[in-house]
C-alpha cells in the first residue's frame, strides 16, 4: 500500500498492491499501521450503477461532516470532488479521476470536499468508507451540471433530489446570499409599507426580527465561531473566545412608550390610538390608522388638537401663519444689505458725505463691534457701549415675553433669530424708553411690525456716514444717554 499526495491539501491517492495467483487476485484495501491512524469508519456502503448513473455531489456540515475512503471494484466511475475549504489554497477547485476494477486505485477525501461520481460501465461497484454516520438534515450537495466541467458524452441518470440541488455559484459565490438577503428585503417592506402578508404592524415586525435572528445564528455557527476557533487553535491557545450577538427586543416596554409618545407629539397618532397602545402594547394596523387621521385631521381643523414638533405649533391657523410670514418678510428686510456694508466699513473720523444715498436696513455682523468713533465728537465710547448693554437686556426681555405668550419653554434658532431681528426694528424704529413697549405689542400683534419705520434722525447719520440703519441707530441712541 502506498499514499501518493495530491495537489489538494490531505486529499489522497491509496495505491493498493495486488496479489495474483491461479485462484485470481489478493488485495488489502485497508491497513490503520501504514494509514491514517485517526481514521475511525463508523458507516460503509456499496453501490453498484449502471452506465450513466449519477451520484452527488453531497457532503454533511458541522460536527456531521465525514472523511471517506472510495474504491471502485468492479467497473469504472469518475470520480469527482469539489474542495470547499474556506481557506484552502484549492477552494472551488475540482478534483477528478477515473478509478476501475483493472488497477484497483482508491481515494481518501477529507472533510470540507463535496463528493460524487458517475458510473462509466454498466454493473459498476463502489465501496465507500465514512468516519461519521449518515444525517439527512445535514446533508447538502450542489448539481453536478453546474460545475462546469466536461462529462461523460453519455445520457445521465439522476435522482429527482439531486436534481434539484443548488448550482456551484450559489453555494461559493455571492448568489449564496440571494436567498437570506431577498428576505432581509421581504422584510423590511412587509414591516414599513406592507400590508398584504400580515395585517398588523407588530406581528410583521416579530417576523421579520426571527428571520434575522436565523440569519445571524447561521453567520455565528457556520462561519465566525469555527475561524475563531481555527485561529485560537493556529496560535497555541487552549480555550477561545465565544461571539454572540445582542439580542433583539421590541417588547422594550420603555422604548415602546417613548416611541407612542414621540408619534403622539408629531401628531401621527390621534390621542385615543396612543392611549389605545400603551394599553395594549401594539401598534395601530394601517387600517384603523387611516380611519383615525381623517377623523383627526377634521378635529385638528377645529382647534381641538395642536401637535408641537421642536416646541413650535405644527398645525397652524391661515391667519397666524399670514402673520407669521409677513413678519419675517418684515425683519430679512432689515438684514439684506448690511452684513456686506459693515464688512468693509468702519465709520471714520472725517466729515459728513452729504451726497451718499442712504443704505438699505439691515443688521451687521458682531453689534458689539460698534465703531467707537464717528464723524462727529459727540459719539462717545462709553455711550455706545452702554447701549449696547441696554440692547441685550432688550433681547434677553424679549426672549422671555415670546416664550411666555407663545407658551414655550425654550427657542428654537429661528425662533432666536426672528426675536433678534424684532429688537433691531424697534430699535431703529422707536426711542429708548418705548423699546418694550413696543416689543411687547408687537409680539402680541404681528401686524404691528411693518409700522415699525426707522426714525428720520437714524436715516439722517446713516446717510452722513455711509451706514446701515442699526449701526445708525446704536450711534442715535449713545446721543441720548
Amino acid at each position: 500500500m502506498k499514499i501518493i499526495s495530491t495537489r489538494f491539501k490531505d486529499l489522497k491517492i491509496i495505491r493498493l498492491n495486488n496479489l495474483n495467483d491461479l485462484r485470481g487476485s489478493f488485495i488489502k484495501l485497508f491497513e490503520k499501521k501504514n494509514f491514517f491512524s485517526h481514521f475511525k469508519c463508523i458507516e460503509s456502503y456499496m453501490s453498484r450503477s449502471k452506465k450513466g448513473s449519477v451520484r452527488g455531489l453531497h457532503a454533511q456540515k458541522g460536527k456531521y461532516s465525514q472523511e471517506k475512503i472510495i474504491f471502485c471494484i468492479q467497473g469504472k466511475v469518475m470520480d469527482i470532488s469539489i474542495d470547499l475549504r474556506k481557506n484552502s489554497k484549492t477552494f472551488g477547485k475540482i478534483y477528478k479521476k477515473i478509478l476501475n476494477s483493472k488497477k484497483i486505485d482508491g481515494l481518501f477525501i477529507p472533510k470540507g470536499f463535496v463528493h460524487g461520481l458517475i458510473a462509466l460501465e454498466n454493473n459498476t461497484t463502489v465501496i465507500n468508507f465514512c468516519s461519521n454516520k449518515y444525517n439527512p438534515k445535514k446533508e447538502f450537495g450542489i448539481n453536478i451540471k453546474s460545475i462546469g466541467l466536461t462529462l461523460p458524452k453519455t445520457k445521465l441518470f439522476v435522482s429527482n433530489k439531486d436534481k434539484n440541488l443548488p448550482d456551484l455559484k450559489k453555494v461559493i459565490g455571492t448568489e449564496k446570499y440571494a436567498i437570506v438577503n431577498e428576505d432581509i428585503r421581504e422584510g423590511l417592506q412587509n414591516v414599513i409599507v406592507g400590508n398584504e402578508k400580515f395585517a398588523n404592524t407588530q406581528i410583521k415586525a416579530e417576523i421579520f426580527l426571527e428571520r434575522l435572528k436565523e440569519s445571524r445564528n447561521a453567520f455565528l455557527n457556520d462561519f465566525l465561531q469555527p475561524q475563531i476557533k481555527m485561529v485560537c487553535k493556529n496560535m497555541g491557545l487552549k480555550s477561545y473566545p465565544v461571539a454572540k450577538f445582542e439580542e433583539i427586543d421590541i417588547k422594550d416596554e420603555v422604548q415602546f412608550q417613548r416611541v407612542i409618545t414621540r408619534l403622539l407629539e408629531i401628531g401621527i397618532l390621534t390621542p385615543e390610538q396612543g392611549i389605545e397602545s400603551m394599553k395594549s402594547g401594539l401598534y395601530p394596523s394601517i387600517n384603523s390608522l387611516g380611519e383615525a387621521q381623517s377623523e383627526y385631521i377634521e378635529q385638528r381643523e377645529q382647534g381641538m388638537y395642536n401637535p408641537l414638533v421642536g416646541g413650535i405649533p405644527m398645525i397652524q391657523s391661515p391667519e397666524s401663519e399670514a402673520n407669521l410670514e409677513l413678519q419675517e418678510e418684515q425683519v430679512d428686510i432689515q438684514r439684506k444689505t448690511a452684513e456686506e456694508n459693515i464688512k468693509n466699513q468702519k465709520v471714520q473720523n472725517k466729515k459728513p458725505q452729504v451726497n451718499q444715498t442712504p443704505q438699505s436696513s439691515g443688521r451687521p455682523n458682531g453689534t458689539t463691534k460698534i465703531p467707537v468713533q464717528a464723524s462727529s465728537d459727540k459719539y462717545g465710547t462709553k455711550s455706545i457701549q452702554n447701549v449696547i448693554y441696554a440692547i441685550e437686556d432688550l433681547q434677553s426681555y424679549a426672549e422671555d415675553s415670546f416664550k411666555k405668550h407663545k407658551k414655550l419653554k425654550n427657542l428654537n434658532e429661528k425662533q432666536k433669530n426672528l426675536v433678534v431681528n424684532l429688537c433691531e426694528s424697534v430699535i431703529c424704529a422707536k426711542e429708548k424708553k418705548q423699546w418694550k413697549r413696543s416689543l411687547l405689542g408687537c409680539i402680541k400683534n404681528f401686524d404691528k411690525i411693518p409700522e415699525l419705520n426707522s426714525m428720520n434722525q437714524i436715516l439722517d447719520i446713516a446717510a452722513e456716514n455711509n451706514l446701515s440703519d442699526y449701526p445708525s441707530a446704536i450711534l442715535y441712541h449713545s446721543t441720548k444717554l
